[in-house]
């Protein structure tokens, strides 16, 4: 695992990337990835989820400065 956190022009980058073993593709078990996907959404930023060659990676980047109402 590799866990990457960094700041760059007044943004957080946070990354999780793990080996990708087994197959990608699943039935929906639930809402996990998406819900990530929406909660950096909801705070101003973006997330991507999914395969990166022979890694699955997390990544998301959020404004340093969130305004949440």
């Amino acid at each position: 695992m590799h866990v990457r956190i960094a700041v760059d022009r007044g943004q957080l980058e946070l990354a999780v990337t793990n080996p990708l073993i087994g197959p990608t593709s699943r039935p929906n078990l639930g809402t996990g990835l998406r819900g990530i996907r929406e909660r950096a959404a909801a705070l101003g930023g973006q997330a991507q989820t999914g395969p990166d060659g022979t890694d699955w990676t997390v990544a998301a980047q959020l404004p340093m400065e969130l305004n949440v109402q």
